[in-house]
């Protein structure tokens, strides 16, 4: 049996009923403008697996357990998606979790469905974060709107209005990049649940949640040192009421990202938009694409003109410098890829990479316009990156 067959014959439609009327009350009501208040809850804008699961599951958690019957005279909860609908194709395992858990993807609200400006200028807007603590820069005018925020990233300081046990925050910065103190944000979704529910928790969320905390953590191995003492609680927590067994549910998501089939069918650009972050520092804006094949595949997917292609990517996105950080399953190993278009600063990120003994880098050969090496700390992820990024920034801020 394949491995859709396999996960379609335990997820059954009866499983997404209640979640799938939420949704689509949700959807209802928030584009028809029938609330008093909407309380939306966004992942970050790279929208993978974890943002998109934990804000989804939230939301339905928080609807839920105020008993809430979306009237216009009630608060609203509803997941949006901090992408736009036709990129929802390159998160090929999301997707494919979504379509085997029988989850109506129609009823979902992605970012270009609807405007959270207006509703905030109406004073209707109530906004959590999940999977990041900083709101991208199309959405910096709502800040004050931020009420609550759930994340495993680096505090990067913003929305400080959010104070105490609204700013859940399970990161420990270090002169190293940080310590995650959880894998996940879904683990921190799960902690949630388990904590405040007073019901068991559905075994479609179980699963849904157990699916990506296994995800993040490579399956909790510890040769890739993955899995913190908080996410092993929660996978053990999460198992006894999940459809799937773990290590087939670990094996068949593990599949559908790195299916090769998936990048094949990917364009330069679409690699550069499947897993992608914006960050700025000391007044300088860079962006890191986070990709699943190596870099000279990833190269070659550009065909003879990809340096154009990638400065037209910095150019259009007002980017100083681009970072490309390749996961291959096969080993596994990490690539990292840095490009300037300014010759100063690309030689100042390279003296800088070269000296960072953490990331364990080894220089690799493939284009004289950029730098690229071979990462062997393969469990420093983009989470740890961007800190000794932002170091880097520090420093270069200093010597102006």
């Amino acid at each position: 049996m394949s491995r859709p067959s396999a996960l379609a014959a335990v997820f059954q439609p009866v499983h997404a009923e209640k979640l799938n009327a939420f949704l689509r009350t949700s959807r209802s009501a928030a584009l028809s403008n029938t609330f008093k208040q909407l309380h939306v809850v966004i992942g970050n804008e790279a929208c993978d697996a974890d943002s998109m699961v934990s804000s989804l599951v939230h939301a339905f958690f928080r609807g839920q357990a105020r008993g809430i019957s979306n009237t216009p005279s009630s608060t609203v909860f509803l997941p949006v998606m901090s992408v736009d609908r036709d990129q929802f194709r390159l998160r090929c395992e999301t997707k494919a979790l979504f379509d085997a858990a029988h989850i109506d993807v129609d009823a979902l609200v992605f970012q270009n469905e609807i405007d959270l400006s207006a509703i905030h200028a109406a004073r209707q807007l109530t906004l959590t974060l999940t999977d990041h603590n900083k709101l991208k820069r199309g959405y910096a005018s709502l800040s004050s709107a931020v009420t609550d925020i759930i994340d495993h990233h680096e505090d990067l300081g913003s929305h400080d209005h959010v104070t105490g046990v609204r700013r859940r925050i399970a990161f420990e910065k270090t002169d190293h990049g940080g310590n995650v103190l959880a894998g996940s944000c879904c683990t921190l979704i799960a902690e949630e649940i388990l904590a405040q529910s007073s019901s068991p928790i559905p075994p479609l969320d179980a699963t849904l949640l157990l699916a990506v905390i296994l995800l993040d953590n490579l399956n909790m191995d510890p040769k890739m040192k993955k899995g913190t003492p908080r996410d092993f609680a929660m996978v053990d927590a999460l198992l006894s009421h999940a459809l799937v067994p773990r290590l087939p549910l670990y094996e068949w998501i593990v599949f559908e990202k790195f299916n090769p089939a998936n990048w094949t069918a990917f364009s330069f650009a679409n690699c550069l938009q499947y897993d992608y972050k914006q960050f700025e520092s000391h007044g300088v804006s860079y962006g890191c694409s986070s990709i699943l094949v190596d870099l000279a595949t990833f190269w070659a997917i550009g065909g003879g003109d990809v340096v154009v292609q990638l400065e037209q990517h910095r150019q259009v996105l007002d980017l100083a410098f681009v970072v490309v950080q390749s996961m291959i399953q096969s080993g596994p190993r990490r690539q990292l890829l840095v490009y300037a278009k300014d010759p100063k600063l690309q030689l100042a990120l390279k003296t800088y990479l070269d000296n960072v003994a953490v990331l364990d880098l080894a220089p690799l050969d493939v284009h004289p316009a950029v730098i690229t090496y071979d990462q062997h700390n393969v469990a420093l992820s983009r989470k740890q990156l961007v800190p000794l990024l932002d170091t880097f920034l520090k420093q270069l801020a200093s010597q102006l």
